[in-house]
């Protein structure tokens, strides 16, 4: 977390094992996200949209797309919106990857929305390394050493 004297500015949430993580999540706090979730959607026409085409029924083609190879996820980060543009990310992202360093975790990764061009450019501009893209969504990867 980023505080400002007693103020939170920014904050990051990651996981060693992505794909271990949101199972539980899911379980944990499911009470909670319906109702984020479904005011989300309500607003949100791409979001729907989005859910529309993983809820219809579709003949496969082809293989899956490979599992992203690095399990380490950073899974989301926020900065206050009136303190974006200072750098707080960007020192967010390296007391990650240093605090993954120390559990000797070597890469970790994410993924973002294919459209998300902002932050598509944040993380290439921060070392960020696309590992692989698929309609909507690109995965990057970032070694955790500085």
């Amino acid at each position: 977390m980023a505080h400002d004297g007693d103020e939170l500015v920014g904050c990051v949430l990651a996981a060693a094992d992505g794909a271990a993580f949101w199972p539980g999540f899911a379980r944990d706090e499911a009470l909670r996200l319906v109702p984020v979730a479904a005011r989300r959607a309500l607003a949100d026409h791409e979001l729907r949209a989005r859910l529309a085409r993983h809820l219809r029924p579709r003949r496969r083609r082809g293989r899956l797309a490979p599992p992203a190879v690095t399990p380490a996820r950073l899974l989301s980060i926020g900065v206050r919106e009136d303190r974006r543009g200072e750098g707080i990310a960007e020192l967010l992202v390296d007391e990650l990857c240093a605090a993954m360093r120390r559990d000797a975790i070597a890469h970790v990764g994410l993924s973002v929305r294919a459209e998300n061009e902002r932050a598509l450019a944040f993380y290439e501009r921060s070392g960020w390394e696309r590992e692989r893209s698929e309609p909507g969504a690109v995965y990057l990867r970032r070694a955790t050493r500085g």
